[in-house]
């Protein structure tokens, strides 16, 4: 196995950013000169106030990526929310959603296909996923957020951005866009459970298939951690059900 920490030139962020990948190889792989296989992918995000490092110093992601033969991409985020900001040229919904896959493909053996490609996060990078589900379905077959930080509604406005996930879901559905399989999971102690029980009311009302589920817990790493097996076990295993 391989755990790399790098910086690179990211055009959509006009900077130099830091990534961290982990990689599940088999030492022994191409000492035949086989082809080496190409990995199933998470792309995993932080939470507002982490780095690209937490899932790795918090969490049990690398025995259980391992275990799952997992490939996990694990970008800086900053406290963007993963948004776009043009005025700043900083364009963290485009980095992560299109150059960093692209950069990652090029430069590690990951899978090129959507049903081979996922994208998860806890609180701040779980809205995020939640958003690409419905953006960026072409690129992810499953989205998995964890106690999720979500826009929803007016008070999105003030951000100046099309973050409004009601609005985004809608538009998808409208223009037939591909969406991914989403997963939602929060505890019940969270202070965002509510925002997560109203969005899941609205799906349910809307008829987009997707699973929920309410745990014992609060929004810290305890229930992060208890839950991320589960997480990997459905995007690598399971769909909706």
């Amino acid at each position: 196995m391989a755990l790399i920490q790098m910086s690179f030139m990211a055009g959509s962020l006009s900077r130099y950013t830091d990534l961290s990948v982990y990689l599940p190889l088999d030492p022994q792989a191409g000492m035949d000169r086989a082809p080496r296989p190409r990995f199933r992918t998470l792309y995993l995000l932080h939470g507002y106030g982490g780095s690209d490092m937490d899932w790795v110093v918090n969490s049990r992601l690398v025995p259980l990526a391992r275990r799952y033969g997992l490939a996990v991409v694990m970008p800086e985020g900053d406290n963007s929310f993963y948004l776009d900001f043009p005025e700043r040229t900083e364009n963290y919904h485009t980095f992560i959603s299109r150059e960093l896959v692209d950069f990652t493909r090029k430069v590690f053996p990951l899978s090129d296909k959507r049903e081979d490609t996922f994208i998860g996060g806890l609180s701040m990078g779980g809205g995020a996923a939640v958003r690409a589900c419905f953006e960026d379905g072409d690129v992810f077959s499953k989205a998995a957020a964890l106690s999720p930080g979500l826009m929803l509604g007016e008070e999105t406005k003030r951000l100046g951005h099309n973050s409004d996930l009601y609005e985004l879901y809608l538009q998808a559905k409208e223009n037939k866009k591909e969406i991914s399989q989403l997963m939602i999971t929060i505890g019940d102690r969270d202070p965002q459970l509510w925002m997560s029980r109203q969005f899941h009311a609205f799906l349910v009302k809307e008829g987009m298939d997707h699973r929920y589920e309410e745990g014992p817990g609060a929004h810290d790493w305890d229930f992060w951690d208890g839950h991320l097996e589960e997480v990997l076990a459905w995007l690598t295993q399971g769909g909706v059900s």
